[in-house]
């Protein structure tokens, strides 16, 4: 267990790697300043702090439980690891180190490119809302982001060599189902198409059903 107290102690900066067979996507923040960042299902490791502030990784609580999951998504690193990796990747491609990074990064960057970002839904500028109708709330904020996130790395619109595969979807859906609520098991139902899921969403909102008309 990472003794997160000590380790966020000092501004540093943040190392990971993807231990997942899939992609990973990271959660820093809630609203409008929050960060989403994608891992590709590549090992190579990154730096974190070049995409996210120090002070939302070392204060999210996502984070601190993706690093904890049993089995492994992500791994921390320290700069000697992260160093040898890339020395080891450039001497078994015959570049430098930086070549090897950038390498690294530009594939990155273009698997992310082909990710669609979840949908949000606003209100038109120009259309006041009525006096009795509360103010219009993004996706983000009325469905699990974890939710949002794990649906669109299925989904059929990235390419086939790194899409989460659908035993591996349902498996992390299960892990969270604690967090959901009837909105969430309706976005994987209308975001999914394996049957597998599909019969595990309904069976769970028909559990929810039944406890929250206990609780009525």
């Amino acid at each position: 267990m990472i003794n997160f107290t000590e380790y966020f102690k000092e501004e540093k900066e943040i190392y990971i790697q993807n231990v997942f067979n899939g992609q990973v996507s990271l959660q820093f923040g809630r609203g409008d300043e929050s960060i989403s960042f994608l891992l590709t299902r590549k090992r190579d490791p990154i730096v974190l702090t070049n995409h996210v502030p120090f002070k939302m990784i070392a204060a999210s609580t996502d984070f601190r439980k993706t690093l904890n999951r049993t089995p492994s998504l992500v791994r921390l690193l320290n700069e000697k690891e992260y160093s040898d990796y890339y020395k080891s990747k450039a001497k078994a491609e015959k570049v430098s180190v930086d070549a090897a990074i950038q390498k690294a990064e530009t594939e990155r960057a273009t698997i992310k490119s082909k990710v669609v970002e979840a949908p949000k839904t606003t209100a038109p500028a120009d259309e006041p809302a009525p006096d009795d109708i509360e103010d219009p709330v993004s996706a983000e904020e009325t469905i699990n982001g974890r939710v949002i996130h794990l649906c669109h790395q299925a989904s059929a619109q990235i390419p086939a060599a790194d899409r989460m595969k659908p035993a591996d979807l349902l498996a992390s859906l299960k892990e969270l189902q604690g967090e959901f609520k009837m909105d969430d098991y309706e976005y994987v139902l209308a975001h999914t198409g394996n049957k597998s899921i599909h019969s595990w969403a309904r069976g769970c909102q028909k559990d929810l059903t039944g406890v929250e008309a206990e609780v009525s």
